[in-house]
């Protein structure tokens, strides 16, 4: 046993140091995997930013290639510069200041813009600001103009030199590296990629491959430049203070071009004509040359003789004429002008831009930035001849007349684009129509504030109805199939005239309420009757059949009806959504189920599968199938299409309580009255963007501490909350772009952010991530490509895999060093034992073998074969001494007397007297 306990802990420490040893190569081999792996992974995403960066090197060229090509999109001639969207923006929104001197579109979609008080980058909805401070090679903060070279890079005039932009790399030009002035009044890129450089007095520069030329009085230049043209041949046109026009040649040498009269003026501007001609804008008006020849151009009184600052030709080839008293558009021979008074927010214009997807960018003095965008609708308003802004009942006769009645405009027709007013002079009894309905004879009738009456042959007869007070609002008329007239006279009652026989319904018979919003005759012959308050009631062979809250019905308010094809009957309601009637039950659409809005004031199908509804909010569309799968529980949800102030809409508060509340003409088109004029509503050709948003990620905040927006952020251990801005640039409706983000390696999944711009992070681990972004426009239309950056969050010294390697090494050495300690130990314990053992048999030889004992004797036979006595054979072979003594049987046996005598001494000497046993 002795040995055992020494050898067994010495057992258990080789076969734990083995598996120790196996763990550790376990380990070495795993920390090598995962190097590998970082390595791998950071080569790859190195080869991802490369193939970026070829990407960036592709849109560039396509959208350059696009740039130069043009696109469909643009503002539709057809309509006036009134029925186009406009916007403004101010030093309010976040300019630095209201004078906007140029305006150029990069290839990445930015708007850039030149202003005072330095360079701005627009995105549709906020503003960022480079000036002195926060660009560097920017020497002055008065920005003069603005042009893309074929590279991508941005260039910038100001009163203080000129700034190459690109990359995030900006160099400044001034008279120390070739520019013969620091003044910058002009720039243009040719067809060859070069820069011209127009300067105050200096000549013309030109930039090309790191290098300067410039033209000035020894090529015939001395006059000061102040517009540049390049046109595709590879000339360049330079417009002069006194001189006119000039040409710089193949040759370098600039030559008159024509005879130049004084008496244009200066040349300001230039455009080109895609005739061969040339567009002068000059201090004394607009100039036109072609072939040596020079016109003024003749232009309405209001704009004779004022100097023109900008020129822009669109793409279908309207010219916009930027003067000093407003905006003019030249399209063929017709000049129209759009001014303050019409909503320009300045008359002074000082630059113009056609963008990418057509819309029109105005810079004023004094007014800011302006911008007119083509609409899916077209506004009729005041602007273009309604009698007046406020419009409600539209209707369309089958003569295809189209009238409007107004709040205090009368009724209005509107024939071959114009309007025609009727009012009191035409025998209407009010100003204000609330309804609209057409018999069966072809004559229309109209419901005013003060009662009823007939529109014949032109002519306007009014009509008394039983009940009617003076203020008789009529705010329905229903013009039934058997030839009869209903109207609904608000606070009154039901009036039903037949063949000049006139009942009036009201309570009393059964009417819910007299609050008379709506009426429709159903395929049925009933007569439905929409109130505010009191539900809805059907009357069938003069019966009132009433429904309200208390029986389904979603509101009490009721607005409009709509019948469909499967003869299911619709009903718009105040507050309480779209419902389906069905013999006494009600199903209900709102919402929660997808609806735009609860309030549906006007229902209209187009006729191909969708209907169209109008609210306080704006218009809106969701297709009859779906509606009708959502009510039979085959979809949770209906898909709402909404419309409103980016589609043309100059208010999205439509109105109703009127009848009717919308209309389809004969064409197809859909027509809703507004608080600010009639909506015009083409579903057929309805104009679809199809070009995505360009994708932007200018600002990355870290900390709240804004870091470069680079294709890598390299975040050091620490750093928590990340927000990262991005931006889709599409300027028709910025604030209708839907984004999607997805950060790979932390997102599960891409996250839907609707219009939402900043993604934000907090806690991130360690490691590497891409975040990527992708937008739509307002039509739905997805950007494929998006864009991206790495994020690189390094880690504290304790969460590298070195210091995990290092601790995992540390342990386990300590575990090895405690157990070689432990096994020293027992190594130790067993000397000792061994060293006590030792010690205890020093005193007892050890005797060896079988003693031959006699069983009667006791004797012992020794090694020679003597039998001894057991005394002396162990005195022989022993160190043991020996004491001797007798036994008590030995005692009585052969010494009886003593024997006795021991007995009784014992007897004496016990406290009880008893007799214990013998010695």
């Amino acid at each position: 046993m002795v040995q055992g306990v020494g050898r067994c802990p010495a057992l258990r420490g080789e076969a734990l140091v083995r598996s120790v040893t196996l763990m550790a190569q376990w380990i070495i081999q795993i920390g090598w995997v995962i190097i590998r792996f970082t390595v791998i992974r950071r080569r790859r995403a190195a080869d991802v930013h490369a193939g970026e960066q070829s990407k960036k090197g592709l849109l560039v060229s396509a959208a350059l290639i696009l740039a130069v090509s043009g696109r469909a999109a643009a503002l539709d001639p057809a309509k006036a510069i009134t029925q186009y969207i406009h916007r403004s923006w101010q030093t309010e929104h976040g300019l630095p200041q209201n004078s906007v001197g140029a305006i150029v579109q990069t290839h990445d979609g930015y708007i850039w813009l030149g202003t005072e008080e330095g360079l701005v980058r627009f995105d549709g909805l906020s503003f960022k600001i480079f000036e002195k401070r926060s660009l560097r090679a920017l020497k002055n903060n008065f920005i003069t103009a603005l042009v893309e070279d074929r590279s991508g890079a941005l260039w910038i005039g100001t009163r203080g030199g000129l700034v190459r932009w690109k990359d995030e790399q900006a160099r400044a030009y001034t008279i120390a590296d070739g520019l013969p002035s620091d003044f910058i009044t002009a720039l243009a890129v040719d067809f060859r990629g070069r820069v011209w450089i127009a300067t105050n007095g200096g000549g013309v520069t030109c930039w090309s491959d790191e290098s300067m030329s410039t033209y000035s009085g020894r090529e015939g230049l001395s006059d000061p430049v102040m517009a540049l043209w390049a046109d595709r041949e590879g000339s360049l046109w330079i417009g002069t203070e006194h001189n006119g026009l000039l040409r710089l040649g193949h040759a370098g040498i600039t030559e008159p071009v024509g005879t130049w009269d004084g008496a244009m003026g200066s040349v300001k501007t230039i455009c080109g004509d895609p005739a061969g001609g040339l567009w002068l804008g000059t201090s004394r008006g607009l100039v036109h040359y072609d072939s040596g020849r020079y016109g003024l151009l003749p232009v309405p009184d209001a704009l004779r003789g004022i100097p023109v600052r900008s020129l822009c030709r669109d793409r279908v080839g309207s010219l916009w004429i930027g003067t000093q008293k407003g905006l003019g558009c030249l399209r063929g021979s017709t000049m129209t002008t759009y001014t303050s008074e019409d909503g320009l927010s300045d008359n002074t214009i000082m630059s113009l831009l056609e963008d990418r997807e057509g819309s029109l960018w105005i810079g004023t003095n004094l007014g800011g930035l302006n911008q007119l965008a083509d609409a899916k609708f077209t506004t009729y308003g005041r602007r273009e001849g309604l009698s007046n802004d406020i419009a409600y009942p539209i209707l369309e006769d089958r003569s295809g007349n189209l009238w409007i009645g107004t709040d205090g405009g009368g009724l209005n027709l509107f024939k071959d684009n114009n309007f025609v007013s009727l009012g009191r002079r035409e025998g209407l009894p009010s100003d204000t129509v609330f309804s609209l309905a057409e018999d069966s004879e072809g004559d229309v009738w109209l419901g005013t504030r003060s009662g009823l009456c007939r529109l014949r042959d032109g002519r306007i007869t009014p009509v008394t109805l039983l009940g009617q007070t003076r203020e008789g609002l009529v705010m329905a008329i229903c013009a039934a199939r058997d030839g009869s007239l209903w109207a609904g006279i608000f606070g009154v009652g039901l009036a039903h005239m037949d063949h000049g026989r006139q009942i009036l319904y009201t309570t009393r018979d059964g009417l819910p309420s007299t609050h008379i919003t709506g009426l429709h005759e159903d395929r049925k012959g009933r007569l439905w009757v929409g109130t505010s308050g009191g539900g809805v009631a059907y009357m069938q062979r003069g019966i009132f059949t009433t429904y309200s809250e208390r029986d389904g019905l979603p509101s009490n308010v009721v607005f409009s009806f709509f019948e469909d094809a499967d003869g299911c009957l619709w009903l718009g309601t105040g507050g309480g959504g779209l419902c389906r009637f069905d013999e006494g039950a009600f199903e209900t659409i709102g919402q929660e189920q997808g609806l735009f809005d609860d309030t549906v004031l006007a229902m209209v199908p187009d006729g191909h599968g969708d209907l169209w509804m109008s609210c306080n909010k704006g218009v809106f569309r969701v297709t009859l199938a779906d509606l009708h799968a959502c009510i039979k529980g085959l979809r949770m949800s209906v898909f709402s299409v909404s419309y409103g102030l980016d589609d043309g809409m100059r208010s999205a508060e439509c109105n109703g309580h009127i009848q009717p509340a919308g209309f389809r003409t004969r064409t197809g088109e859909i027509w809703f009255p507004t608080v600010k004029g009639v909506v015009r509503i083409n579903p057929a050709a309805i104009p679809i963007s199809r070009d995505p948003p360009p994708l932007s990620i200018p600002q990355v905040v870290v900390d709240d501490r804004e870091v470069e927006a680079a294709a890598r952020i390299d975040l050091p251990a620490g750093w928590q909350r990340v927000e990262i801005h991005y931006a889709g640039l599409s300027f028709v409706a910025p604030s209708r772009v839907q984004f999607k983000y997805m950060l790979e390696g932390f997102d599960h999944g891409w996250v839907n952010a609707g219009t939402r711009r900043i993604a934000q992070y907090t806690n991130l681990p360690p490691g590497e991530f891409r975040f990527r972004v992708t937008a739509c426009n307002h039509d739905g239309v997805w950007n494929r490509e998006g864009a991206s950056l790495i994020i690189l969050k390094r880690p504290y010294f304790y969460q590298t895999v070195w210091f995990h390697i290092a601790w995992i090494f540390t342990l386990l050495l300590l575990i090895a060093s405690g157990h070689v300690l432990r096994v020293r130990q027992f190594r130790e314990r067993e000397k000792e034992l061994a060293r006590r053992v030792e010690a205890a048999l020093a005193k007892v030889k050890i005797l060896s073998g079988l003693l031959p004992i006699c069983s009667w004797c006791k004797k012992v036979r020794d090694d020679n074969g003597y039998w001894n006595q057991l005394e002396s054979y162990l005195h022989e072979h022993t160190e043991a001494d020996f004491s001797h003594s007798i036994c008590p049987e030995c005692m009585a046996e052969h010494f009886p007397s003593m024997a006795e005598r021991i007995q009784r001494d014992r007897v004496k000497e016990s406290p009880t007297g008893t007799t214990g046993p013998a010695a």
